[in-house]
């Protein structure tokens, strides 16, 4: 008897899935720090959260490593956004 394989579905890069965001934000920290305003264009919503998930299920070591006042492409001013770094990803990644 053989074994059913499901395949393996290919994540389109603008894709909400969280899995696609997890895929995006892991992608971005590897080019250098980057902040919740640089995560919210890309399209990942709550920047922290999916961070925070990467940390527990995946093993991904993120450091937030400041907290600046920026102002977003309409004039405001935001206090406080987080800037992130990667420290280390995991060797093996099954998201």
């Amino acid at each position: 008897m053989v074994a059913a394989t499901t395949p393996r579905r290919r994540i389109n890069s603008a894709a909400t899935a969280t899995s696609a965001q997890y895929l995006r934000i892991a992608k971005m920290l590897k080019t250098g720090t980057k902040s919740t305003f640089d995560f919210r264009r890309n399209g990942i919503i709550h920047p922290s959260g999916r961070i925070k998930e990467m940390r527990e299920r995946y093993g991904f070591n993120i450091q937030r490593i400041a907290l600046r006042n920026l102002i977003d492409a309409d004039g405001y001013e935001h206090v406080g956004i987080a800037i992130y770094r990667l420290i280390s990803a995991p060797k093996r990644l099954n998201m």
